[in-house]
């Protein structure tokens, strides 16, 4: 059989366990990452066929071949990895931090590329959507049921904790953060173009249930990232389509809001009862002002990767005593990545989110170019971005394998679009 059929066989190979990543994601971290190993190995079986074809190869042949999908976060991603192994190299727990940045830093980077090595057609990107949207309704489904009747996850058996919902997922804030990227990608079906009657009422209804999930999560940071990133979505599908309807959306996300607010029983059943938020802002405000300490001790390449947790329960307790601080993370990923990988790590992330924002965001102004169904699938995905980080900033997003892995498959499969629509343009 001739390489290049070869080599197609195993890009199928490697989209089929990216597809099987995102359906499983929110009830297997094993399957996860089993299906990230399996990718990579076909991966590096496939560059290693392409170099067969070759009897003599000079160095830089060589390097290009091997090299990952070309995309625009390369250079920050490339100086942001290099940051991140000089942390590991100056950390004070370095097989610990060594091992962290193998198996966390690197493996967000793996999804990322191999996205980008084989979703490269309209076709490949909308199974991947209608993939996502397949196994998110039925997260969504599954936690409402838990909620409101058997008080059971169906898939895992997880129990409700807290009278939160959680579905497939260990904690409701974890729900909530999958639900951040759910939200305004199932909105995407009421814009889709020839969208027939049948397909908006669809869309109507999954992005309801969607909402109504993301309610009994009872999260409330998450209830205002993923309002900021529906107007940013809504906002930006207004300006595409020069309509009126993305206005008409957001007046019916509120509304749902309002009466899941409504008709509880009390405050306190959605944590908004005064004493509940001055116990949680009181707690993240000291969380974040000992953290705080923690990234002046070493602010420029940080403790290390996966060392926060040990190193702030003895350098919190030394603060406030034994008995204040059990084990924890830093309930804001942007405190804990500075404290991990210093302010040069950090900062070096945030040239990656922000270019990438700016990049999708001119691309989206050039109204005339590229596919519509893609553009509005683009501002779906980077409104649920906006919304992911905002939740991150309370919460444990990036630091979580399930989520984290959801980050930057997103972040892939908007470069992904990104790139055809630039080709189609071109």
């Amino acid at each position: 059989m001739d390489d290049s059929i070869i080599t197609k066989k195993i890009d199928s190979g490697i989209r089929f366990f990216l597809c099987l990543l995102i359906f499983w994601l929110p009830y297997s971290k094993a399957v996860v990452e089993s299906s990230v190993v399996i990718a990579l190995v076909l991966w590096i079986v496939k560059r290693g066929l392409i170099l067969r074809r070759f009897r003599t190869i000079d160095k830089k042949e060589f390097l290009r071949i091997c090299a990952p999908a070309a995309s625009f976060l390369n250079g920050p991603i490339a100086i942001f990895l290099i940051f991140g192994m000089v942390s590991v190299l100056t950390s004070t727990l370095f097989l610990q931090s060594l091992h962290g940045y193998l198996t966390k830093v690197l493996e967000w980077f793996i999804i990322y590329f191999l996205i980008l090595e084989v979703f490269t057609t309209k076709k490949h990107i909308c199974i991947a959507f209608i993939i996502f949207i397949f196994t998110s309704i039925s997260t969504v489904l599954d936690s409402l049921q838990q909620f409101y009747w058997t008080h059971k996850d169906i898939f895992l058996g997880y129990v409700i904790t807290d009278n939160r919902a959680t579905g497939g997922f260990n904690h409701a804030n974890n729900l909530a953060g999958y639900l951040t990227f759910v939200v305004p990608v199932v909105m995407v079906l009421l814009f889709w173009k020839k969208n027939s009657m049948g397909k908006f009422l669809l869309g109507v209804v999954l992005t309801v249930l969607s909402v109504w999930s993301l309610v009994v999560t009872f999260s409330r940071g998450a209830w205002l990232a993923v309002a900021a990133g529906g107007f940013l979505f809504l906002g930006s599908v207004c300006f595409v389509r020069r309509s009126v309807r993305s206005f008409v959306i957001m007046g019916l996300l509120i509304f749902i809001f309002w009466v899941g607010i409504f008709f509880t029983t009390s405050k306190k059943q959605f944590r908004l009862d005064t004493s509940n938020i001055e116990i949680t802002v009181a707690w993240r405000s000291h969380l974040w002002e000992d953290s705080l300490r923690m990234i002046r001790d070493r602010p420029n390449f940080g403790y290390g990767p996966n060392t926060f947790m040990p190193i702030f329960f003895d350098f919190g307790r030394a603060i406030r005593g034994g008995g204040y601080y059990t084990p924890t993370y830093a309930h804001n990923c942007f405190i804990q990545l500075a404290a991990e990988m210093g302010i040069f790590g950090l900062g070096s992330f945030l040239w990656i989110v922000g270019l990438l924002f700016q990049k999708v965001i001119v691309q989206l102004k050039n109204l005339k170019a590229g596919d519509y169904n893609l553009k509005i699938l683009s501002t779906g995905m980077l409104g649920g971005t906006l919304a992911f980080l905002g939740h991150s900033f309370v919460d444990t997003n990036l630091f979580s394998l399930q989520l984290s892995a959801l980050f930057w498959m997103m972040v892939g499969l908007q470069v992904a679009v990104y790139n055809l629509q630039k080709s189609s343009i071109s």
